[in-house]
């Protein structure tokens, strides 16, 4: 990717920077961004996760080291530059440092997505040598009941303060998440002085979807109203509304300057909308992007619903969320409509 591509880049800090490469990477279908699930494997059970370890994961096979090594270079070469790496839980992958390491001297900008309870010393020490530019570690509660409740998993507070701790003091760039669910609802007021004392971010996922596969039979039961998640105070506010400026649905980043490949090798022009995939690793990375691109671009984007809702300058008109939601990306429901009208999604 050669910067005479982009224009207006002097004098910008980094993060401005990287948000104007990637809005004019969506201009110009250069896939700027890919998020690799390189697992479905987690030593944690959280019943509200949509990719579990259930019993059929653990009948499949991780997708090789080569296997993923050769898809990333693929998607570098294409012009890639940023990788969220995330599972499952990446550091179950004996591979991960291998994978890791390789992807960065590549010279990618990558984003672990963890819940840090298997970051010990020796996964520090790589870290060390190759920064990573994010990792963001999330909390399922401030306290060890609610955390063995939640993940099955005796210690995993324990194991979650300690690796805190140790990415503080190694100096890594970390930031925090909590999830909005009933059963930590109680001790939001609790994580936010967690993330206080240690002087972290923290940042709540507000939206849960039932498009894969989950331990639990019910887990829609897991998500918040929109009316309480507004509730919940972490000191940033939701920016959602346009400005009487009307979004279209699709007219996103989706398969453009952003993609995402699944545990199982599927290729989707976003995590979020399932419905139409492609296959890299027998197609390969490029062939299968500009599939992707025709198929998705032959779907009609129209809602149903947009047209007398209430909401329609707050809502992202997200078309995989619509797709989660009701199976089809023309139709929407209540529960969209309601985060729309608090500027969730």
């Amino acid at each position: 990717m050669q910067k005479s591509q982009f224009v207006n880049l002097k004098h910008m800090d980094y993060t401005t920077l990287m948000t104007q490469l990637e809005i004019d990477a969506q201009k110009q279908n250069i896939p700027f961004k890919g998020e690799f699930e390189l697992t479905s494997f987690c030593n944690l059970k959280c019943p509200f996760c949509y990719v579990s370890n259930n019993l059929q994961h653990s009948l499949a096979k991780h997708i090789s080291t080569n296997e993923w090594l050769r898809i990333i270079e693929e998607a570098v070469n294409a012009g890639m530059m940023r990788v969220n790496f995330t599972g499952g839980e990446v550091f179950v992958r004996e591979d991960f440092e291998e994978i890791y390491s390789k992807t960065y001297d590549m010279g990618v900008k990558i984003l672990i997505l963890t819940n840090g309870t298997l970051i010990g010393d020796r996964q520090i020490d790589f870290l060390k040598k190759r920064t990573p530019e994010s990792i963001s570690m999330t909390l399922y509660g401030a306290s060890a009941e609610t955390y063995k409740k939640l993940t099955g998993i005796t210690n995993s507070f324990e194991l979650a303060m300690k690796a805190i701790e140790r990415m503080i003091k190694a100096g890594l760039p970390l930031s925090l998440k909590t999830v909005a669910i009933p059963d930590i609802l109680n001790e939001m007021n609790s994580i936010k002085s967690l993330a206080e004392k240690y002087k972290l971010r923290i940042n709540l996922v507000k939206y849960f979807s039932d498009i894969r596969e989950s331990y639990s039979i019910d887990k829609l039961s897991w998500r918040l109203q929109p009316s309480k998640i507004q509730k919940i105070d972490f000191g940033f506010h939701n920016s959602n509304k346009l400005d009487n400026t009307e979004r279209k649905l699709g007219i996103c980043n989706c398969a453009k300057g952003r993609f995402a490949i699944t545990h199982d090798g599927k290729l989707l022009g976003c995590l979020s909308y399932t419905e139409i995939y492609t296959n890299p690793f027998t197609d390969g990375f490029c062939n299968a992007l500009e599939k992707l691109r025709k198929l998705i671009n032959e779907k009609e984007k129209k809602c149903s619903d947009c047209v007398n809702c209430a909401h329609i300058k707050e809502c992202s008109k997200c078309m995989g969320l619509n797709y989660a939601e009701t199976g089809a990306i023309s139709k929407c429901n209540q529960y969209r409509k309601d985060l729309a009208k608090y500027c969730f999604i």
